[in-house]
């Protein structure tokens, strides 16, 4: 796979995840951006997770998946559910979809900035599991799958040309 090509002129990366109501796919796929990032010691790059239908802009994440991250040590700390805007978009480096669905909005929402919107994971809708009643089918059908992306993307978005000498 040829990596894309994002606007790194920009003075810091911003990373976008969007799901339907920023409870609980684009927020986990947030706090995994910002683990990865910190292991990788990439302070310049910034993760906002947010939603078409948002209820309480400003909160952290609803109790049930901050046990679920806390389960798994994922830190949370930095969340905040937003509502997914224009400016936001045009602000990103890129924006991820958790779905089909949300990526379908997003180009409508911003067709202007299609070619930096992208499916979380290509060729599978994250589904909006029931982590209330099964948190452990939440974590195998949402957590792990992010999880195993989650670093192939920032290989992908932070990929430089290497010269080679021979």
């Amino acid at each position: 796979m040829t990596p894309q090509r994002y606007n790194i002129m920009t003075p810091q990366f911003k990373i976008v995840t969007v799901c339907k109501a920023s409870n609980s796919r684009s927020v986990v796929a947030g706090c995994i951006f910002r683990d990865e990032l910190r292991k990788l010691g990439r302070s310049d790059v910034t993760v906002q997770a947010a939603g078409f239908f948002v209820n309480h802009p400003g909160q952290k994440p609803l109790a049930g998946i901050r046990e679920v991250l806390d389960s798994l040590k994922i830190d949370y700390s930095e969340h905040r559910r937003a509502a997914i805007t224009l400016d936001l978009i045009a602000e990103s480096t890129v924006t991820f979809a958790v779905d089909t669905d949300c990526l379908k909005a997003l180009h409508n929402l911003a067709p202007q900035f299609k070619e930096k919107i992208r499916p979380l994971i290509e060729g599978y809708d994250v589904p909006d599991s029931k982590w209330r009643k099964d948190p452990a089918n939440y974590i195998a059908t949402v957590v792990d799958p992010i999880r195993k992306r989650v670093p192939g993307l920032l290989q992908e978005i932070f990929w430089e040309p290497k010269q080679i000498t021979l």
